[in-house]
């Protein structure tokens, strides 16, 4: 995607401030009254955007000593038969309309909040005239604020010692990531193009019991090795750009970095950009309690899913019988509230101006059909298997004819046909089911937009079966 930076939501992606080893973050969770009208969250964003601004200019000295991100959760847009502040239902960011499957995370406590600000700041006399600025918006618009603290890794390592974001999308490559494509996802609202969806989880990190194991057992509870961040399972010193899919068990199924990253060239295709930070706190009796403000931009909430649901708390991933992430299943971390979130592209009117514009006129002639697999069990439960590398073929529906070559799912389940032409009837047809699944019948429909998204669903073949697997 090459969406001009003017449109990419600000703060995202990294600068001088988020890289300076002595800043530190601070996430500001914000509730808004219940009472505040359309007008009234306008003027409050409207405020809130002249804070940012003042937040983020240089000082005397001309450097600039913070970066922010704001996002809303979904309590921000209200419920889809009740939306707040006037907003139209079809302005609502798609993945809180109809999210993924996102059961593991949806079981955790949560982290809702109205808004959530990401700072990135070298200056705590900055973040504190930030925090004065929010505190005056009391009575019109702000409810109540909680706020978590980390700080940046002056050495990259998270709190076991591990090298961590080995695998983070470097340059120009972050962008098709981190940002929506209405290409990639035209069931997104009109607006978002160039935003961004945010995940944040609190994780608490048992670091006595981590270091009560000799490194060889800490190495392949991660997967890499400590001293240079290696995968295991290759020669010591391997760059990162040149390991491939994992040959053997020298890695074992369950370590961190198989469960949340496997490879090959169907997985490696679904990634999310990871910017979190570790903190520290001390507590009254004297014990400390450490870990991750994981934070987490990508441009659709499904390549999230597919991490986190899909791959690290399944249990049948990336072979039957797997378990837990060894993280998880020898209790050295513990999630303590996660939520989802949503960055507006940059408006030069205010923060989220777009969400109450009128939507556009759709002029195109030529469009492209985006399928979504869905894969069920024979009481249309979804199942847990492989999304990616199913086959479809777009058909003329007179002629039977096919329109353009083959396209494939990734493995979030999402496929994007050539061009076909608007207004004409065509036929979606799934040229091999996944292994255990039945056919899917053929799917006819005409065009009506420059982009179409259609779900395409398998029923699992009757009889004995394994359970929710992966053929990865």
């Amino acid at each position: 995607m090459s969406l001009p930076e003017k449109f990419q939501a600000p703060g995202v992606l990294p600068d001088a401030v988020i890289r300076d080893p002595n800043a530190n973050a601070y996430l500001f969770g914000i509730d808004l009254t219940t009472d505040l009208d359309a007008a009234g969250v306008q003027q409050w964003l409207t405020g809130l955007t002249q804070l940012v601004g003042i937040l983020q200019q240089p000082d005397a000295g001309g450097v600039r000593r913070a970066t922010a991100v704001v996002a809303f959760g979904p309590s921000f847009f209200g419920p889809a038969n009740q939306p707040r502040f006037g907003i139209s239902p079809g302005a609502v960011p798609a993945g809180f309309v109809s999210p993924p499957p996102l059961d593991a995370l949806n079981a955790l406590p949560s982290a809702a909040a109205d808004v959530l600000i990401y700072v990135m700041s070298t200056s705590e006399a900055t973040v504190a005239a930030f925090e004065l600025g929010l505190s005056s918006s009391r009575g019109t618009g702000l409810l109540s604020v909680a706020v978590e603290c980390g700080i940046q890794r002056q050495d990259h390592r998270e709190p076991f010692g591990f090298l961590d974001g080995l695998r983070n999308p470097k340059g120009a490559d972050r962008t098709s990531v981190v940002f929506i494509d209405r290409d990639l996802s035209p069931e997104e609202a009109f607006w978002v193009e160039g935003g961004s969806y945010l995940v944040y989880m609190k994780i608490t990190q048992n670091i006595a019991a981590m270091a009560a194991l000799p490194q060889s057992q800490q190495e392949s509870i991660i997967g890499r090795r400590k001293t240079d961040g290696s995968r295991i399972d290759l020669p010591a010193g391997t760059p990162i750009a040149q390991e491939g899919a994992f040959a053997d068990d020298t890695c074992p199924v369950n370590a961190h970095i198989r469960k949340t990253g496997p490879r090959g060239p169907l997985h490696d295709e679904t990634r999310i950009f990871r910017r979190g930070v570790p903190f520290t706190t001390i507590n009254t009796d004297g014990s400390v309690d450490a870990g991750l403000q994981f934070v987490s931009f990508q441009g659709s909430l499904a390549a999230f899913a597919v991490i986190f649901e899909r791959w690290m708390t399944n249990i049948n991933f990336p072979v039957s019988g797997t378990g837990a992430d060894a993280l998880q299943a020898q209790s050295l971390i513990t999630i303590d509230k996660a939520g989802t979130f949503f960055v507006p592209p940059a408006d030069s009117r205010y923060i989220g101006a777009g969400v109450f514009d009128p939507v556009p006129t759709d002029p195109c002639t030529l469009g492209s059909i985006v399928v979504q697999k869905q894969l069920v069990d024979t009481n249309g439960q979804p199942v847990l298997s492989e999304l990616g590398g199913i086959a479809f073929q777009i058909l003329d529906s007179n002629t039977r004819q096919p329109i353009g070559p083959v396209f494939m799912t990734d493995s979030t389940g999402r496929a994007v046909s050539p061009d076909v032409p608007r207004g004409a009837p065509l036929v979606v047809h799934e040229v091999a089911p996944p292994t255990g699944f039945q056919q899917a019948a053929d799917v006819p429909l005409t065009l009506a937009s420059c982009r179409q998204l259609i779900t395409i669903t398998n029923s699992e073949v009757p009889g004995p079966n394994p359970g929710p697997n992966y053929s990865a």
